[in-house]
This record gives C-alpha cells, sequence and structure tokens, in this order.
C-alpha cells in the first residue's frame, strides 16, 4: 500500500473515533424523476424600469360601460315590509301552536301517570304502597306544573317581544309609507310647479282673509303664473325667491305668517303619523 493509500484508509484502532456506514447505491431513473424542475422568476420579481416590447404584450380588454343602475319601485320596499310584518306574525301563531300542542302533550302524559299511580296502588292494595304513590304522584304533579308554569312564562315573553317588533314594524311601515308618498308627490310637483304653487297660495290666502298686506314668496319658475292669476289684487304682493323650492310658497302679512313649501308640510305630516301611532300603542 503505498502513502496515498495510507492516508486515506482508517485503521482497525481508529474507527472508534469514526462513524461509519455502508454506501448505498441509487438507481439513475430515480435521479432523474427526483430532479427539480427549472423554476422561473414571475414577472411581480422583475425591475419596474424593465423594458417588455409593446408588440408582445397581449392587448388589454376594453371595459363594457357600466348599465344604470335600475332604481327600485317605491311599491317594492312597501310590499317587502308588509311580508316582513306578515311572515312575523306567522311565526308567532305558530310558535303559539306549538306551545300550546306541547302543553297538551304534557297534560295527557300527566294523566296517565296519575292514572298508572292509581291502577298500582290499586293493586297492591297496601296503604304503604299507596302512600308511595301518592307521594310520586304529587311530586310528579308539582314538576309538571313548575314545567308548565316556566312554559307560559318563556309564552308571555316571547309574546311581549314580539309585540315590541310589530310596533316597531309598524312605525317603519308608516315612515316609509310617508317618504314613498313625498317622492311621488316631489316628482308630481317639479312637473306642475306652477299649478300646485297656485293652488297651494289660494288655500293659505283663505285663513288670512282680514290681513290687509300680503307679502307672497315664491320659486322663480312658479313666478309668471300666479302674477297672472293674482293679478289686480291690490293687497298682494308677490316676490320670486330662489330659496323655496318649486311648488311652495311662504306667506308672509300683518295677520301672521305661513309656511306653505311642501318639504314642511310633509315634516308635519309624518311627525304627526308617528305621534298617534306612538299614543295608539300606549293605550
Amino acid at each position: 500500500m503505498n502513502n496515498y493509500q495510507q492516508e486515506n484508509v482508517i485503521s482497525t484502532q481508529g474507527q472508534s473515533r469514526h462513524n461509519i456506514k455502508r454506501y448505498e447505491f441509487k438507481v439513475l431513473d430515480s435521479l432523474a424523476k427526483e430532479e427539480p424542475q427549472e423554476s422561473f422568476e414571475p414577472l411581480s420579481s422583475l425591475p419596474l424600469d424593465s423594458h417588455i416590447p409593446q408588440e408582445n404584450l397581449p392587448p388589454s380588454p376594453s371595459t363594457p360601460p357600466t348599465p344604470p343602475t335600475p332604481s327600485i319601485p317605491a311599491s317594492l320596499i312597501e310590499n317587502e315590509l308588509i311580508e316582513r310584518l306578515l311572515q312575523k306574525s306567522d311565526e308567532l301563531a305558530g310558535s303559539l301552536a306549538k306551545m300550546q300542542m306541547q302543553l297538551d302533550k304534557q297534560q295527557k302524559e300527566m294523566d296517565s301517570l296519575i292514572k298508572e299511580a292509581r291502577e298500582e296502588a290499586r293493586a297492591l292494595g297496601i296503604k304503604e304502597g299507596q302512600e308511595q304513590a301518592r307521594a310520586a304522584m304529587q311530586e310528579e304533579v308539582e314538576e309538571q306544573k313548575r314545567a308548565l308554569i316556566a312554559s307560559i312564562e318563556l309564552l308571555e315573553g316571547t309574546s311581549k317581544e314580539m309585540e315590541k317588533q310589530i310596533g316597531s314594524l309598524e312605525r317603519e311601515l308608516s315612515a316609509i309609507a310617508v317618504d314613498i308618498a313625498k317622492e311621488v308627490i316631489v316628482k308630481e310637483v317639479s312637473e306642475k310647479s306652477a299649478e300646485v304653487a297656485h293652488a297651494l297660495a289660494k288655500n293659505l290666502l283663505d285663513s288670512l282673509k282680514e290681513a290687509t298686506k300680503v307679502l307672497l314668496k315664491l320659486n322663480p319658475q312658479d313666478y309668471a303664473l300666479l302674477v297672472k292669476h293674482f293679478e289686480g289684487e291690490e293687497r298682494i304682493k308677490i316676490q320670486p325667491d330662489k330659496a323655496i323650492a318649486k311648488g311652495g310658497v311662504v306667506i308672509i302679512s300683518d295677520n301672521g305668517n305661513l309656511d306653505g313649501t311642501i318639504l314642511s308640510r310633509f315634516q308635519t305630516l309624518k311627525k304627526s303619523i308617528l305621534e298617534n301611532l306612538a299614543d295608539r300603542r300606549e293605550e
């Protein structure tokens, strides 16, 4: 053995200082299967200033125009709320029916237990047995009573909660109905604002017949028609005012002032309806 082999061979005395394992050969075909696939660097990792020819880029799809959002009819909103209210009422009725069925079932079970206890006591014919049966029956009756009381209390709580929810739905439905009516009338007023302002002014002026000086303020778009209708009324002066919405009027006189704008009248109507609902719930 030459010097090179002596330097690379572990002697028998030195084997204890080394971890020696048998070499295992691998099949070349399995090595080929385990060869990792070539990884590609994603485009997001490229520097921002890297140049990509425009002719190699795919054409960007044109964004279609966003279709206009269809407006939900007010009647659908009202029908949906009414449907919800009816659904809640049906659920309450169903709960009451189920509770009644459960109470009837418990009553029948209690009657059956009492009957069985009496038959057992009669068959035994022993006073001790009768006492035990009576005590067991009494305990069962008391337990059933407690269960019935708990069920009734639960039913009362559920009923009160449902009444609160129904009252809340009534208020919401009334407020929404008034708002829907407002939107419909505002739309009509925008188309015939001058006629609406004229009718409203005549109605308000009927309560100011004793006034000697009347200043009638209205929207400039309604001015021409009302000047024509009130021509010759010396006590009435008509003044255009951009702050007043179309179809509305404000009257200032020596006998009092009146606000005849559409929004103010609707606010008054809405407040009155909600107050009437609250008073009815308290009764």
